[in-house]
């Protein structure tokens, strides 16, 4: 369990160190947000009204926008890479699963941040802030979270295949995989959903779709190391 731990530590470490810049880059424009949200009124009143779509196409708003922020635009990105190092494409049925995982994703974490007011409150006081972000990141992420990620996309690394998804995890322990995932997820979202507490209930998918573009990117990178 130790030799877990340091591993995982050293892993997560240097994958902070290697998104260092375009982590510090999204906390930044998620402050940014904030503070024009509160003082601007006619960025508020922008920003509003794509909250008031988040409510009027409730879950459809969340599940499509996760689609292509979690999925989407991180597997266009990928394909470009795989294909200037000349590398095999990923299959129809692995472009589907990814985007689907990601469609349930968005609706799963709508109705768990609208859980999070009904018990907490919608208000963004320092108290009620701090309460939803340990239940977020100490209770749902370690629950969820990590171990579907690492299951769900393993598994469609190795082709759908169980015996090579058992295989890969004989290799490769799913302890080794999840550990250096939870604290690269705690390195970006601890500070990226005490922002996100802080906007109304309305506005709080359309900021964490923006910060998922590069947690995706992270995620891939994990799965596959």
């Amino acid at each position: 369990m130790q030799r877990y731990v340091k591993e995982a530590a050293q892993k997560g470490l240097t994958a902070a160190k290697k998104n260092l810049i375009p982590g510090l880059i999204l906390q930044a424009l998620a402050v940014t947000l904030i503070l024009l949200y509160y003082r601007n009124t006619s960025f508020a009143s922008y920003l509003d009204q794509l909250g008031q779509l988040n409510v009027s196409w409730y879950p459809w708003f969340a599940i499509v926008t996760t689609m292509v922020f979690g999925g989407l635009i991180p597997l266009i990105i990928e394909a470009n890479q795989t294909r200037r190092e000349g590398r095999t494409q990923r299959s129809i049925g692995q472009l589907i699963l990814t985007l689907v995982v990601w469609g349930v994703n968005g609706y799963l974490t709508a109705l768990f941040y609208n859980m999070q007011a009904s018990i907490f409150g919608a208000n963004a006081s320092a108290a009620t802030v701090i309460k939803k972000v340990i239940v977020d990141q100490f209770v749902w992420v370690p629950i969820y979270v990590v171990p579907f990620f690492t299951y769900i996309f393993l598994w469609r690394d190795c082709h759908f295949s169980l015996p090579n998804l058992k295989q890969a995890l004989k290799q490769k322990s799913f302890l080794s995989r999840a550990l250096p995932l939870m604290i690269s997820n705690w390195a970006v979202w601890i500070p990226a959903v005490s922002v996100i507490y802080a906007f109304p209930v309305p506005l709080q998918m359309v900021l964490m779709n923006l910060i998922l573009v590069f947690w995706s990117l992270m995620l891939t990178f994990f799965i596959k190391d």
